[in-house]
């Protein structure tokens, strides 16, 4: 199976799983903690699957996607990281986990213009169902399928490009020893920034 089947089917896959974040279910398995461990297993390393799962579990605690809250994406940051880890390019835990974060924030940009665009959408479909033209089932058709095309194709831009841009960064030994520590030390920091987060409350 050739390298690009190989990083399609991946995509599509995580963005299958992404649409478990709101529009579906959720059913949780676009959580990092359920999909990376999944995800890692089918590629015949569940263990590196649960670290990168785990790891970006914890960066996404305060982020959880509630109502229309719109942050950065968990569930894409997941599935990207364990594809590029596991999967041809290879990058080692780190080099996924941070590629994996870069992703999950550019989904968030597009899909905020998607959904002012489904707004609009929305709309329109309103209008229609008031003069009697109820177009509710093609709405939501074509609102995941829009959904799902835009999620794979980001998740296969960023598989692409991660690699030699990681093969330029390491390069640099000094950086590449910093985006290692900062890979150990920032899940759980960000699990330290939760604890505090939801100590306060009253």
């Amino acid at each position: 199976m050739s390298v690009l089947v190989t990083t399609w089917g991946g995509a599509a896959v995580v963005a299958a799983a992404e649409l478990d974040v709101a529009a579906v279910g959720p059913f949780l398995l676009s959580r990092p903690v359920v999909l990376a461990p999944l995800l890692g297993a089918a590629l015949g390393e569940p263990e590196r699957g649960a670290v990168l799962g785990a790891a970006l579990e914890l960066c996404s605690l305060r982020v959880l996607p509630v109502g229309g809250a719109l942050s950065w994406n968990a569930a894409v940051a997941a599935g990207t990281a364990v594809l590029l880890c596991l999967g041809p390019s290879r990058l080692p835990l780190e080099g996924g986990f941070f590629a994996g974060l870069l992703a999950g924030r550019l989904h968030q940009a597009v899909e905020t213009r998607l959904r002012a665009a489904r707004a609009a959408f929305g709309r329109s479909a309103d209008r229609d169902a008031s003069k009697g033209r109820s177009l509710l089932g093609a709405y939501l058709a074509s609102s995941l399928v829009a959904q799902f095309v835009m999620t794979a194709l980001l998740v296969f831009l960023v598989l692409r490009v991660a690699q030699p841009i990681w093969t330029g960064l390491a390069g640099w030994k000094v950086v590449a020893g910093a985006l290692r520590a900062t890979f150990v030390a920032a899940p759980w920091a960000c699990l330290g920034s939760a604890l505090v987060s939801l100590w306060r409350r009253p």
